[in-house]
């Protein structure tokens, strides 16, 4: 099949899946099914760290050379796709890497967080308009 377009998730999946960090996470999980790798949590966060930030700095590297596959879908709704797919995708990592945290938890918190987000927007907004 020949298309005249290109899917945007495959054109922008290199700036939003983090591939080392991903691979991190995927060894930890693999060898906590042969030794236990709790007291390597901090280390496995530290590796995650520098591997995203690898990640992030070579996508904001890659993103000032003006790349047509961030253009040909617009730059702004690339640059916000991948801001978000980020957020998300690091989000789960996080998830799937702690004992301690559950999606349901981590989910009840950001809805709390929006929550409070919004209203503080409302008040911000509201003092704003009695000036």
């Amino acid at each position: 099949m020949v298309t005249s377009k290109a899917n945007f998730w495959i054109a922008l999946a290199p700036y939003f899946f983090p591939l080392y960090s991903i691979l991190a996470i995927a060894i930890y999980g693999a060898l906590n099914l042969f030794v236990n790798m709790q007291p390597y949590g901090q280390l496995l966060y530290a590796i995650v760290g520098a591997t995203w930030a690898f990640h992030f700095t070579f996508t904001c590297w890659m993103i000032l050379k003006n790349q047509t596959d961030l253009s040909d879908q617009g730059t702004f709704f690339s640059l916000v796709v991948i801001y978000l797919m980020n957020l998300l995708l690091l989000s789960v990592m996080l998830i799937l890497a702690s004992p301690h945290i559950t999606f349901a938890g981590f989910s009840a918190d950001l809805l709390t967080n929006l929550g409070n987000f919004t209203q503080w927007i409302i008040g911000l907004s509201r003092g704003a308009y009695t000036r």
